[in-house]
């Protein structure tokens, strides 16, 4: 994982990965030509005049279960689904952890006060598992699946949808299904996506919304 070059530092690569919108909104002509389904779908996802976001800061803080215990935990990520992401964690105050995917590779690792490894991981299947990742919450930037980024459609029927399109050398595909809900009507949520590899193999990672 790289913002150009090996030594980058996160906030060199959170930079890089938060583009600012295109000069541009969105409206209807932005659906013209994509199948009933997918135009419900982007539709329930974008507001009109909404500036058309390439990337997003997120912020999140929970708890995990060890043992006994749960430990409290914050995060940040910065994502752009036609870049990359960055996650950098502290679970506890005195584990930090960092996982994300830019210029075709993917990395993770966490450390003990800043200091002792736990655990660092890369090669090719934690790039391709990285990539899957990436694809899969594409959903919390719906602006960034908008054909004009070069994402294509398809609807298998009015419930299945599928987004394709490309990451590095990396061809992607999100799977969506309509899910009805009490009162809401129809909405969507991830089922999975899915990074399609050179050869016969396949890499699969699920995602929900």
């Amino acid at each position: 994982m790289s913002a150009t070059a090996p030594d980058a530092t996160l906030p060199q690569l959170e930079a890089r990965l938060a583009h600012p919108p295109v000069a541009a909104s969105f409206d209807q002509g932005e659906l013209q030509g994509l199948p009933d389904p997918v135009c419900r779908y982007l539709r329930a996802s974008i507001a009109t005049g909404t500036p058309l976001a390439r990337s997003a800061r997120l912020g999140m803080r929970g708890s995990v279960k060890r043992g006994r215990w749960w430990i409290p935990f914050r995060a940040r990520q910065v994502f752009a689904p036609h870049q990359g992401l960055v996650w950098i964690a502290r679970v506890g105050g005195v584990v930090e952890g960092v996982d994300g995917y830019a210029d075709g590779q993917g990395a993770m690792q966490w450390k003990l006060l800043g200091l002792i490894r736990l655990l660092h991981a890369q090669g090719p299947d934690v790039s391709h598992s990285a990539a899957g990742r990436v694809a899969a919450e594409a959903v919390w930037v719906p602006t960034a699946l908008l054909p004009r980024f070069g994402v294509t459609w398809q609807a298998a029927d009015a419930h299945h949808l599928t987004a394709s399109y490309r990451l590095d050398d990396v061809e992607l595909e999100v799977h969506y299904t309509w899910m009805t809900t009490l009162g809401c009507g129809r909405s969507p949520s991830t089922g999975g996506a899915t990074r399609r590899a050179p050869g016969p193999s396949a890499f699969t990672a699920s995602g929900t919304s």
